[in-house]
């Protein structure tokens, strides 16, 4: 968030004469679709051609800590996301975008079930694919937290009620409202 100072390591170029890269503070000021920007918040060791309030723009996990002087209060839930999903394996195993998701009335949990299916449906990029390689695509019904993991573009959806499908906009990294396909035609 804007004011929190993060931790990143900043690759020296040209290279130090001691380092090659350093450990350094940046306090964000803005936060963006297409990633952060901030103002380096301490004195280089090895890297004089960075300067205190020099700009730096970086993305999320470029962070390796962060230091908010935010004090969040104890009762605040942490959410933990157990409850299963379908997606494509391209997702978890090649790193290909999230880039339609929707929500159907789960009906992959049986009653003994530790996690039950959220209804979730989770599609990688398919933009450079024919039908035929999108239909072909192996998936799985794995944990929502696991898809999170690679690709957490899609967070801030995850309560959307069931009926909700959102197709991934690439030129702004936003998702928008997709309208479900109400037809009969099978």
């Amino acid at each position: 968030m804007p004011g929190d100072d993060v931790k990143l390591i900043i690759q020296s170029k040209p290279q130090g004469l001691k380092y090659d890269a350093e450990r350094m503070w940046v306090r964000v000021r803005e936060v963006t679709p297409s990633g952060l920007c901030g103002e380096l918040n301490n004195e280089a060791f090895d890297m004089p051609q960075l300067e205190l309030g020099h700009s730096i723009r970086f993305q999320a996990f470029h962070i390796i800590d962060i230091d908010t002087d935010r004090t969040l209060p104890d009762e605040l839930p942490r959410k933990e996301y157990w409850d299963r999903c379908i997606v494509d394996r391209c997702v978890l195993d090649d790193g290909v975008p999230v880039s339609f998701i929707y929500r159907e009335e789960p009906d992959l949990a049986q009653p003994d079930d530790k996690y039950p299916d959220s209804g979730w449906r989770v599609r990688g990029d398919y933009r450079d694919i024919s039908e035929e390689e999108l239909e072909s695509r192996d998936v799985t019904y794995i944990a929502l937290g696991k898809v999170l993991n690679v690709d957490d573009s899609w967070l801030d959806l995850i309560d959307s009620p069931i009926g909700s499908a959102f197709l991934r906009n690439f030129e702004t990294g936003q998702y928008e409202p997709e309208e479900p396909d109400l037809s009969n035609d099978n």
